[in-house]
């Protein structure tokens, strides 16, 4: 690992998450579009994970009263009878997906439609499940039966982040900070908005305050570093993600995010470390695939290109997706083509182009093109990048 004091990080301007990555995620990632890793149909490291409330840690010490009452938190490891959930070592049967959150909370909230909590955690699991809607109907009712409540205020900061209405968003969190000043990612997610508002200054400030408050909260190191990256500060951008790690040795979108800023500055084999113990880590998320994929099939330098390996990874990440990813699909055709198989590039091009937006027709049509022509693509993939979580991954409370 080489000394980056004198070396400048060529961030994308358009930066994507991933995701979180992480999509927050935190994680760094290409367009803050991942909110939670996926919506998951099981419990797996990185999956957002929620608690039910008579759970109970392996003491026998009842976590009714902890924050994981509140909101959903990170999986970080799965055992046979338990599972580590923000942290905190969970029994198995009182840790539940989104979608089993959802049924839970439905019963919680037919026994005692009152508790204006149980609104508010529903909320996070209808969002995590993509469905906007009702998770801003839930949130409205936790707003009306606890207008003093400081997570009320935070959840609604966080949909309206999602919906992109960000001055609301950021005058929500300022409410929700305003009523308890000790909660650390309250500052995170407002670091958040203020990021997508390009104001990089004030999220660093938010992330060093929240990390004030909580010094092992990685989602806030990991939000740094990639507002250090944007701001072309890569050598604090890699601190941060590598203090991210230090606290989470499985954040995965720490990895993939100082994967990426190693890629920038041209050092691959630190690059290929990263996304490969990203892998490792968390197999079920694409992320980390599709960003080896992409380094084996483009690289300008042709010791690390290897079109077999980058068909292998952008195959698994397409399989991850369903295939329902364009730009993971455009990412195996750059594979086919460094294999030489430009039948086969053509053939995904094309597929990629038929699931794009409108707006990303002019791209593709303009690779589609060069791949008729049997050339293989060699440049920076200009604000196409797949990075895991700038945002946080799961909104977790401070305890």
């Amino acid at each position: 690992m080489q000394n980056h004091s004198q070396r400048v990080c060529s961030f994308n301007k358009q930066c994507v998450v991933f995701l979180s990555m992480i999509k927050e995620f935190v994680a760094i990632t290409c367009t803050l579009t991942i909110a939670y890793p996926a919506i998951a149909s099981e419990l797996t490291i990185g999956v957002a994970a929620f608690v039910k409330e008579d759970a109970q840690e392996p003491s026998g010490e009842s976590l009714r009263s902890s924050s994981l009452n509140l909101a959903p938190a990170r999986v970080s490891c799965v055992e046979r009878e338990w599972v580590v959930v923000g942290g905190v070592k969970v029994r198995k049967s009182d840790v539940m997906t989104a979608r089993e959150a959802i049924a839970y909370y439905k019963e919680q909230i037919a026994k005692n439609p009152t508790r204006a909590a149980n609104y508010g955690v529903r909320a996070y699991a209808w969002r995590a499940s993509g469905q906007r809607d009702a998770a801003l109907k839930d949130c409205a009712e936790y707003v009306r039966l606890a207008p003093g409540e400081s997570q009320a205020f935070k959840l609604r900061g966080i949909l309206r982040t999602d919906e992109g209405d960000l001055d609301n968003a950021v005058s929500d969190f300022t409410k929700a900070i305003s009523l308890n000043a000790n909660d650390s990612m309250t500052f995170v997610w407002r670091g958040v908005a203020f990021r997508k508002q390009n104001r990089l200054d004030n999220a660093i400030a938010d992330y060093s305050e929240s990390i004030r408050l909580d010094p092992q909260c990685a989602d806030a190191y990991l939000n740094r570093g990639v507002a250090h990256g944007l701001k072309m500060q890569s050598d604090r951008a890699i601190s941060d993600f590598s203090d991210a790690i230090k606290i989470e040795p499985r954040n995965v979108g720490a990895y993939n995010n100082r994967g990426l800023t190693f890629e920038m500055l041209n050092e691959y084999d630190d690059a290929i470390a990263d996304f490969g113990e990203a892998m490792k880590v968390a197999p079920n998320q694409f992320a980390a695939f599709t960003n080896m994929a992409y380094l084996r099939a483009t690289c300008p330098n042709a010791r690390y290109r290897d079109g077999r390996e980058a068909i292998r990874h952008a195959t698994t990440a397409c399989e991850l997706t369903k295939w329902k990813d364009w730009n993971v699909v455009f990412i195996l055709a750059t594979a086919h083509a460094e294999a030489g198989d430009f039948a086969s590039a053509v053939k995904c091009a094309e597929r990629a182009l038929d699931m794009a937006p409108e707006v990303e027709w002019p791209f593709v049509q303009k690779q589609l093109a060069l791949l008729r022509e049997n050339k293989p693509f060699r440049e920076v993939m200009e604000g196409k990048r797949h990075r895991l979580a700038v945002v946080p991954n799961t909104p977790v409370h401070s305890r």
